[in-house]
């Protein structure tokens, strides 16, 4: 062994000596960059970066902070009522509510994820956290709290892997905190992606320590990582949540590796085992429910390419991850590849300029080549079906991935990547960053391309956007063309500014901290332009995602809770809104559930499958009164048929009829027919004659058969909450009872005390025989795998805490034994 090698062991092994907070001097180094070696890491440092990082989030969300508002904008009213009405509930009654009895004809609210509510907790523990949540305070503390979180972790997380200067550390916490693909999608109401997103590099720091510590330490690195991976799924979004777990299995192979440490590759399946008992009262029961919605199950093969294909993005929308406006900004002006969307996959020049040059400089060879691979895979995997065959077989790669529809997904963990990938500009030689010479011509490259497209080339873009968007007219195209290209132009002066403070950065020159700086100000500024008038656009008070005023449909549905409504009135669903497609109007409104009135209509993310082929049902007669419906309203300007419908009010904005002969939720039929498939029982519902209260179609012919005691079978209502339904039944004969409401794994009945099967019936109801006499018919609703859930997480909570005890003495032991030990000279 050389001398050098010899003496930089000595000193690797050497205790650390403790300071009072001032740095070591730091002597320059010939062969090395100036900004490599005049930016130590002391412990004040990391609180200036950890202030920084504070302040750009308070001003980043300062309306949501300190004025308590909050996003009003896309699903930012879907998401809210149901778990506003389990919490109103819970205060009042101290009962759970898994089933959302409102919308539709009733569907599974807890297990589809809909309630983000810790429903799992005891009693006791869950009227503490509805006393001090931090909801209270500020409406969206929780998920802001997430984000800051992730910001503070990207900073440690490039410190620990690169050793990056505070510099490097405050570049990728703040980056990762503007990053567009985060915010705008919490803008728009979904907060349980913006939260997963934000977690992904807490994950990865945990995943870090546990393989970084020392040996006294690796028990309470493990019990962390595994608090912390069951609160990553538990507050998750699923799809993030896997392709979060993905990332993070990748990272820890690489971080065993680099280590030399593969046999703590065993502390980490555990510690992730424990993390999966803890939060199964949550994925359980939302896995088995994802089995028999549409996203697949019930049979089907999962989520159909089709559907697959409206969330998946173009080659041309790849263009966006550094120019915004390459296929127009969003709404009304985007014409890439996904259904719609309203923001770019925006990282900035900064950023995708920082990692190119971080990806040829030499060293870190397996964590270069793990990041690259992953931003690889995560940009191949946001394509979807664009790839073809191939996009589907990636798909079929990850667990469970033929459920998820949304492939645009991946780009948040690629950029994850990237940014990490990014940050290593900022951390010591072996050699500094490298910066390509042709990357001097990307700036007047940017600004000629800018100028063609407000010039000669407007005509071709436009040409391009009407292709895709033939409904658009041309003139529009030509306008989004010229502001393509002034964006180009603009983004023009960054990109140069970029490549020249990465220049000096990497000199000898005494500017190159300064460098350093204006690198970050040049990433926030590019990326500010993006996410910054989104969350300005997007906001306002809580009042505004409130209830709609109050329709008379929804009046009578609430007064006469027996009757379903149904509204086929073209209004907007949020007051004031323009009506951009059919899912914008009054029947896919979730006010249904604040105004407590049982509507066919509502928005979900993932119905049950059942409910699919269920569209055309609505136009025949005989098939609302199956489904309960007592009251339709109507544009103003509507005139029914007046055989089957009684008009009992009218006003400028509403008209509203009973259904002649509506049967309510709770009626008997006086026969069962079998027919062979589903498809065969809504042909039979679509017929002219068909009559409910006559009989009722199944595809199980155990019941098929005549019931005499359903024509003058007496039903009255006993109780009728979201998870307890019971009904006095009174016949003379045996009757067969519908209770027009969603059948639904989870759902059981008991006749008098007994257990009793319930049978899917008219495609979707629930249906009961019921033999002569009076008796208490009573179903309630448990969700699969609730309980399995409940038992496995209370066992995973034990273990950890006994495991947490065990891991502090164990750490408080070593760390005496540290102190006793004799000083080495």
């Amino acid at each position: 062994m050389s001398r050098g090698r010899t003496a930089r062991a000595r000193v690797a092994h050497e205790p650390r000596r403790r300071t009072s907070g001032v740095a070591p001097p730091h002597r320059p180094v010939d062969d090395a960059p100036a900004w490599a070696v005049t930016m130590p890491v002391v412990g004040r440092d990391r609180v200036r970066v950890a202030l920084f990082l504070v302040a750009v989030w308070a001003v980043l969300f300062a309306p949501q902070l300190f004025s308590r508002e909050v996003f009003t904008a896309g699903d930012a009213r879907v998401f809210r009522p149901f778990s506003e009405f389990s919490r109103d509930r819970w205060l009042a009654t101290h009962q759970r509510t898994f089933w959302n009895p409102y919308v539709y004809a009733g569907i599974p609210g807890a297990p589809s994820l809909a309630d983000s509510r810790p429903q799992y907790l005891p009693d006791a523990v869950l009227d503490l956290y509805e006393r001090v949540r931090p909801s209270r305070v500020i409406p969206l503390a929780a998920p802001l709290l997430a984000h800051l979180a992730g910001m503070l972790a990207m900073a440690a997380l490039v410190r620990r892997v690169w050793g990056a200067s505070r510099a490097g550390m405050a570049f990728a916490g703040a980056v990762w905190g503007l990053m567009p693909e985060l915010v705008a999608p919490f803008s728009d109401g979904h907060d349980a992606q913006f939260v997963s997103a934000s977690l992904i590099p807490v994950l990865l720091l945990a995943i870090h320590q546990l393989f970084a510590v020392r040996t006294a330490y690796l028990a309470l690195a493990a019990t962390s990582f595994a608090a912390l991976g069951a609160l990553f799924v538990l507050t998750g979004h699923p799809q993030l949540v896997v392709y979060g777990a993905g990332f993070g299995a990748v990272f820890a192979l690489e971080r065993a590796w680099n280590s030399q440490r593969l046999s703590r590759l065993a502390w980490l399946c555990a510690a992730a085992l424990l993390a999966v008992g803890l939060s199964a009262p949550v994925w359980l029961p939302a896995l088995l429910y994802s089995g028999a919605s549409f996203r697949g199950g019930d049979g089907a093969p999962g989520i159909t390419p089709a559907e697959v294909s409206r969330f998946s993005y173009a080659w041309r929308d790849l263009l966006t991850l550094i120019w915004p406006w390459a296929v127009g900004f969003g709404e009304s002006t985007y014409w890439g590849g996904l259904a719609g969307s309203d923001h770019p996959s925006y990282v900035g020049s900064a950023v995708f300029l920082l990692a190119i040059s971080a990806s040829v400089r030499r060293g870190a060879a397996v964590t270069r080549l793990m990041l690259i691979g992953f931003i690889v895979f995560g940009v191949l995997g946001s394509l979807g079906t664009t790839l073809g065959p191939a996009g589907l077989a990636l798909r079929d790669l990850v667990p469970f991935g033929e459920r998820f529809r949304s492939q645009m997904l991946w780009m948040v963990v690629a950029q994850a990547a990237m940014v990490l990938l990014a940050a290593r500009a900022f951390a010591p030689p072996p050699d500094p960053p490298g910066i390509p010479r042709a990357a001097w011509l990307l700036g007047p490259l940017r600004v000629a391309i800018g100028l063609a497209l407000i010039g000669p080339l407007a005509g071709d873009y436009a040409h391009a956007m009407l292709e895709a968007r033939p409904g658009d007219s041309p003139a529009l195209a030509l306008l989004v063309a010229r502001a393509a290209g002034l964006d180009l132009i603009v983004r023009s002066v960054i990109t140069t500014s970029v490549v020249l403070l990465l220049w000096t950065a990497r000199s000898r020159s005494p500017r190159a901290p300064l460098a350093q700086l204006g690198l970050i100000a040049a990433a926030m500024i590019g990326l500010g332009s993006v996410s910054l008038p989104i969350l300005l656009r997007d906001r306002g008070p809580i009042t505004r995602i409130e209830a709609a005023p109050e329709p008379m449909l929804a009046s009578l549905g609430a007064r006469e809770p027996a009757m379903r409504v149904f509204s086929t009135r073209r209004v907007p669903s949020v007051p004031g809104a323009p009506i951009r497609s059919a899912r914008d109007v009054e029947f896919y409104s979730n006010d249904w559930i604040r105004w407590r009135a049982h509507a066919l209509g509502g928005n979900h993310g993932a119905l049950p499958a059942i409910w699919r082929p269920m569209g055309q049902e609505t136009r025949s007669f005989g098939a609302l009164r199956a489904l309960g419906i007592g009251y339709v309203s109507a544009d103003s300007g509507a005139h029914w048929s007046a055989d089957h419908f009684e008009e009992v009010h009218r006003d400028p904005q509403e008209v509203v009829y009973r259904v002649r002969g509506a049967l309510g939720r709770a009626y008997a039929a006086s026969a069962v027919r079998q027919l062979p498939e589903d498809r065969d029982v809504l042909a039979a519902m679509m017929a002219q004659d068909f009559d409910p209260a006559r009989v009722a179609f199944t595809t199980d012919e155990r019941l098929a058969g005549e019931y005499p005691g359903s024509a003058d079978c007496r039903i009255a209502w006993a109780a009728d909450d979201p998870d307890r339904v019971a009904l006095d039944v009174e016949a003379h004969d045996r009757a067969f009872v519908v209770l027009a409401d969603t059948w639904f794994a989870g759902w059981s009945a008991r006749l008098d005390g007994a257990p009793v099967p319930i049978a899917r019936v008219n495609q979707l109801a629930r249906g009961v025989v019921v033999p002569a006499g009076r008796h208490r018919l009573e179903m309630t609703y448990e969700p699969s795998g609730w309980r399995a859930g409940l038992e496995s997480g209370a066992i995973a909570f034990v273990l950890l805490i006994v495991a947490a005890l065990a891991a502090t003495f164990v750490a408080l032991r070593g760390r005496r034994a540290q102190s006793a030990a004799p000083s080495a000279p």
